[in-house]
């Protein structure tokens, strides 16, 4: 996955994120350490996470390597794109 951001008439800033990374991301342990370390307004949000349902989604996610998922231009010329 690609995370582009730019703005008109300078060089676009690229994050990379590979999947590997992004599935450990979403690995039950690591959001279990997250909601620990969370301000208590967010650890609501982290026991509704299915770690399971993210991971079988990211995982039917690599077979569409390219798709543009996010496309956002602004009028004053800055833009968004997030591409898998």
């Amino acid at each position: 996955m690609k995370i582009t951001i730019g703005n008109k008439g300078k060089r676009p800033f690229t994050i990379p994120l590979p999947f590997w990374f992004l599935t450990l991301l979403i690995n039950k342990t690591v959001l279990g350490l997250a909601m620990r370390s969370a301000p208590e307004s967010a650890r609501s949000w982290f026991e509704q996470v299915d770690a399971a349902a993210l991971s079988k989604a990211m995982r039917e996610l690599k077979g569409y390597r390219g798709l543009e998922i996010v496309r956002v231009d602004g009028a004053d010329g800055t833009h968004v794109r997030i591409v898998l």
